[in-house]
C-alpha cells in the first residue's frame, strides 16, 4: 500500500495538480505527505553574491520542518543570498512557492512535512525518495516544445527514469 508520498512541489500550476492528487491518495490510503521543493544547485551558485574571500555562503542540502493548514514551513535564513534572472528560485521565493502550497493545504485541511533541498532536482528527489522509503513519488509534467525534448529531458521524466519507487507524472 502507498502509505507515503512524496510531493515534487515548484508552485507551478502542474505541480498544483501533483499536490492535489496526493491529497486525493493520502485519504484514500490514510498515508502521509511530504512536499519537497529542489533548489537547484548550479541557479544557487550563479546567483550568490560571494563575500570579501570570494566564498559561497552556505545553505543547508536539506532542512525540514512541518507545514499546518494555515501556517508555514520554516525556511533557512541568509542575508548573502540574491536572486537575479532566471536562474532559480530565491529563499524568499521558495517562501513564496510553499505560501502558493498552503493555499491547497489550507482549504483541503491537510497536514503535511516539507522539505528543501539544494542540488540537481531529479538526482535530490530520488535519493531523498530512496533515502526516507517512500512508497510513491509524484510530480507535474513539464509541458516542453519539439526542441526543448530534444535537447533536454524535462525533470519528470528523469525521475520516471532514476526512482526506485513507483511514479504518478501529473498532467
Amino acid at each position: 500500500m502507498m502509505k507515503q508520498i512524496l510531493v515534487c512541489y515548484d508552485g507551478s500550476s502542474n505541480s498544483d495538480k501533483a499536490l492535489k492528487e496526493a491529497i486525493y491518495y493520502a485519504r484514500k490510503m490514510n498515508g502521509e505527505i511530504e512536499l519537497v521543493y529542489v533548489k537547484d544547485e548550479k541557479g544557487f551558485a550563479s546567483s550568490v553574491l560571494a563575500n570579501e574571500t570570494h566564498a559561497i555562503p552556505t545553505i543547508p542540502t536539506h532542512a525540514t520542518s512541518t507545514m499546518y493548514p494555515g501556517t508555514l514551513p520554516l525556511i533557512p535564513e541568509s542575508n548573502n543570498i540574491e536572486e537575479e534572472g532566471e536562474t532559480g528560485h530565491s529563499l524568499s521565493q521558495v517562501d513564496n512557492v510553499f505560501r502558493e502550497a498552503n493555499v491547497i493545504l489550507t482549504k483541503e485541511k491537510m497536514q503535511v512535512k516539507t522539505h528543501l533541498l539544494v542540488g540537481k532536482p531529479s538526482t535530490e528527489i530520488c535519493n531523498y525518495a530512496e533515502e526516507q522509503d517512500k512508497d510513491l513519488i509524484i510530480v507535474g509534467s513539464r509541458d516542453l516544445n519539439a526542441i526543448e525534448k530534444i535537447a533536454m529531458r524535462s525533470t519528470s521524466e528523469k525521475i520516471v527514469k532514476e526512482a526506485t519507487c513507483p511514479v504518478l507524472v501529473v498532467k
